[in-house]
């Protein structure tokens, strides 16, 4: 082999293996570039899932807060309508007395009982 041909080989080789390094350079570039966009994602994306946890704990605390309301709402209620459940049978007891008051009433009127006759 010739020096001539000696030399054009490494020069022909010399230029593949710097083709090679700027090929290689710039897919580790990149490479480099993908997983930064990857990483900013991902951290996006936690940032993201972090702020909605927050917000469904948030939005949690309130429905627990709501339900502990209408409980203590329905025990009112609850007790309201025992209240006037005792109150309505009062009344009706004295719905009895006040109609047989006015029956005896209205007897002694039909009937002169009370000093006079009707005649």
């Amino acid at each position: 082999m010739s020096l001539e041909l000696f030399t054009r080989q490494c020069a022909d080789n010399d230029a593949r293996r710097a083709e090679h390094e700027v090929k290689s350079a710039k897919s580790e570039a990149e490479s480099l570039a993908r997983h930064e966009r990857t990483e900013r994602s991902l951290q996006r994306w936690a940032r993201l899932g972090v702020r909605e946890a927050r917000k469904q704990r948030e939005r949690q605390r309130e429905f627990d807060l709501g339900m502990t309301r209408l409980a203590a709402a329905q025990l009112v209620t609850e007790e309201k309508l025992a209240e006037l459940s005792v109150a309505q049978k009062e009344l009706s007891v004295a719905q009895k007395v006040t109609e047989e008051k006015l029956a005896a009433y209205l007897s002694s009127l039909t009937n002169g009982h009370n000093g006079g006759s009707k005649s």
